[in-house]
């Protein structure tokens, strides 16, 4: 059974393999990279994908579970997942439950990227099976509402085709989720079964907003719907189950020895060929050092056409999205950095007038670098001019601070986000700078887990700063952290007590709690 990622995101594909109680493995292709999910009578128990990243011995290295001198006497280079674990175990540097634990966190952190994939195949093969010691318990309700939440708005609507598609309380199963205030929002107006059509009518908030908060809802069990999209038909269903029911009966016992002999149990390995990420973010990093305008910060030619643009930052944004680097914090940091830098780019060249108003300033500053006499020869790279090129990194940065506000005056935001962001790289050290970028960032729904360290570091250079910390609260508002909003908004009174603007704040995110 094969299909498209377009046609059924990988959230629905788990969501239904857990319904039909279903065995097997489900391959994913996204570009380069390639990742495997097993179940067992409808238990997600494993994944692995052919990402360095993912290996558990990297994952083990990331973490700091275990020393240089433990991990230089794991298996060799090459040795799959299983025989890593199982050596730790015997060499006592793991117990059986420590490793359980950690082998789900790595297929939490397999999956966490795919879920969000919204191109790419998929192929399910019933008569796979897997070796009984690598299984994992995984939250997957959790894992696929936060996955549903991390999705483009626009989404949702396409996954809710019918208006007249019913949808059911599902009783206690929300209670042990963690809501965010709109999913509770829109979950309070589902007390009974109603269509689409009449929850967005007694919602009195947006068709996207609304959906959106059902599809988490929906994945998470929270809430039942009549009509999901379907990925395998009754009959497939049926064919799958009595295959997987064959494989089982045939089925030696589960040893090392005789997974290798029967291809129906298959070993979980590093889906080939691997991927060496870390070498392609290198490069990346490089390329955006040696960057000096939108064109080569996308790495594409300034005479490239706006579908090439597009398909050029799509492509970057798919393979280099700063959710896809969670679990390390310094590098999701930088690649948080130069996501920031792709939007930027790609914002001021996708549309056709602001790329001929940049288009004209490099070319204007091209000119002002030359020297008369060389204008009329072919151009080069030229280096800064000498003015820019001899400020201070204070007065540069200074410079970039003010640019800032001029283009937040003049409504550009993607120009004034630019300027804040050289500032606060130039001068890390001045909490304005890191501020102003923070809350630049956090204007972009995408960026605000970037912001709110930026506003962290504005926080710890100036403790006493009120308004660092109500700026920070208000982005915890926006993110649905209420409790984190308010224990900002609580320092801010014990700082300045009569602050109104913290006053005011306290008890808007009472009233919000209130209507949960």
């Amino acid at each position: 059974m094969t299909g498209k990622l377009e046609l059924h995101p990988l959230a629905e594909l788990l969501r239904e393999l857990v319904s039909e109680r279903l065995s097997g493995s489900l391959r994913l292709e996204h570009e380069r990279i390639k990742t495997a999910i097993y179940f067992e009578g409808g238990k997600l128990v494993y994944a692995t994908s052919n990402l360095r990243p993912h290996r558990l011995s990297e994952a083990l290295r990331r973490w700091q579970v275990i020393t240089e001198a433990q991990l230089a006497a794991l298996p060799e280079a090459g040795r799959n997942d299983a025989e890593t674990g199982r050596v730790l175990v015997e060499q006592n540097v793991l117990t059986k439950e420590a490793l359980a634990e950690l082998r789900a966190r790595l297929v939490a952190d397999v999956l966490r990227p795919a879920l969000l994939w919204t191109e790419g195949s998929w192929d399910f093969d019933a008569r796979v099976r897997l070796l009984s010691d690598v299984r994992s318990y995984i939250e997957l309700p959790e894992l696929l509402m936060e996955a549903a939440r991390r999705l483009p708005l626009n989404l949702a609507p396409r996954r809710f085709p019918d208006p007249n598609e019913r949808l059911s309380p599902a009783g206690s199963d929300a209670v042990s989720l963690n809501l965010l205030p709109m999913e509770a929002f829109v979950l309070s107006r589902i007390d009974a079964p109603l269509t689409q059509r009449e929850l967005l009518a007694v919602s009195g908030i947006g068709q996207e907003e609304t959906l959106h908060a059902c599809y988490a809802l929906a994945l998470g069990g929270a809430i039942e719907r009549d009509g999901w999209p379907r990925a395998f038909t009754p009959e497939q269903v049926a064919k799958a189950l009595a295959a997987g029911a064959a494989t089982a009966q045939n089925a030696p016992a589960q040893t090392p020895r005789t997974v290798e002999a029967k291809k129906a149990v298959e070993e979980p390995k590093p889906v080939e060929p691997e991927v060496d990420e870390r070498r392609e973010l290198e490069e990346l990093f490089e390329r955006m050092e040696r960057a000096t305008t939108h064109y080569q910060v996308l790495g594409v030619t300034r005479s490239a056409e706006q579908e090439t643009l597009k398909q050029t930052y799509h492509r970057l944004a798919r393979r280099f999205h700063p959710d896809r680097f969670h679990q390390d914090t310094e590098l999701r940091r930088r690649v948080e950095d130069v996501f920031a830098r792709i939007a930027q780019a790609y914002e001021t060249l996708r549309d056709k007038r602001t790329r001929a108003a940049y288009d004209l300033k490099i070319g204007q500053e091209s000119l002002s670098s030359t020297p008369p006499d060389a204008r009329s020869r072919p151009t080069t790279p030229q280096s800064p001019s000498p003015s820019s090129s001899n400020a201070s990194p204070a007065g540069r940065a200074e410079e970039q601070y003010q640019r800032g506000h001029e283009a937040l005056r003049a409504g550009q935001a993607v120009l004034a986000l630019n300027s804040f962001a050289e500032a606060a790289r130039i001068e890390p050290g001045v909490a304005r700078y890191r501020a102003q970028y923070g809350q630049a960032l956090a204007a972009n729904a995408q960026m605000r887990h970037r912001a709110e360290t930026e506003i962290q570091a504005a926080i710890m250079l100036e403790p006493t700063n009120v308004i660092y910390r109500i700026m920070l609260a208000r982005l915890y508002q926006k993110l649905g952290f209420i409790k984190r909003a308010q224990g900002e908004l609580d320092r801010v009174r014990s700082l300045e007590p009569e602050n109104a603007e913290a006053r005011a704040m306290l008890a808007e995110l009472q009233s919000m709690q209130g209507a949960r």
